[in-house]
């Protein structure tokens, strides 16, 4: 009895070769899923506030956090958060695993400056890959000045020492009612500040 094999050898290396250019294929979408995207939680902002910068990194869980510099900007890191999830199905008996990575970081920008300002791509080296974000556009508007509202500053002295504190009284008066009231310090790169709760205090006037 003679058994053909040409046939069958031609047979295994095809299915061979299909497996490899399978694995080559899904080996190489997974190395170049990674991707880095930036987004503000708001693209306008009045001068003196700060909007939130959200990096989120899809395809991997790195927690290497890039270091962000803006110029005109205050930027100030938030941390991280790992935003990985798996799931597990069943079909027919055949039991599939699905991984997805992903990380998110977040700053807080607060602008020193009015205006236009160009948010560059961020760079991030993951996985032995460099990759870059967006660009973004973040609108710094000055605020508007009324009659309803003042907003009184006075130092307690005109002069101190290097490291000496000094005492800095806001005043809010408005003669409209407001629903909420919200102040926020502004920034300022080399002053520390600390509210005095024994000096706040709501006063009507006419």
């Amino acid at each position: 009895m003679r058994i053909k094999t040409g046939k069958t050898n031609k047979l295994e290396q095809l299915i061979l070769l299909i497996c490899f250019v399978f694995i080559t294929s899904s080996l190489y979408s997974q190395s170049n899923g990674v991707s880095l995207t930036a987004q503000l939680d708001n693209d306008e902002v009045w001068l003196g506030d700060s909007v939130k910068l959200i990096l989120s990194l899809q395809g991997s869980d790195s927690a290497v956090q890039p270091d962000l510099s803006i110029p005109n900007v205050r930027v100030t890191p938030l941390g991280g958060t790992n935003r990985s999830s798996s799931s597990i199905t069943n079909i027919n008996g055949r039991v599939t695993k699905t991984v997805q990575k992903a990380y998110v970081y977040q700053y807080q920008l607060t602008p020193r400056i009015a205006g236009i300002i160009k948010i560059p791509s961020i760079e991030l080296d993951v996985d032995n890959q460099h990759l870059k974000s967006n660009n973004l556009t973040l609108r710094v508007k000055i605020p508007e000045t009324s009659e309803d509202f003042r907003l009184l500053l006075a130092f307690d002295r005109s002069k101190v020492f290097l490291s000496e504190e000094c005492v800095l009284d806001i005043t809010f008066e408005f003669e409209k009612s407001l629903k909420t009231l919200e102040f926020n310090i502004p920034g300022l790169d080399g002053y520390s500040f600390k509210s005095n709760p024994k000096k706040l205090s709501a006063d009507k006037y006419q």
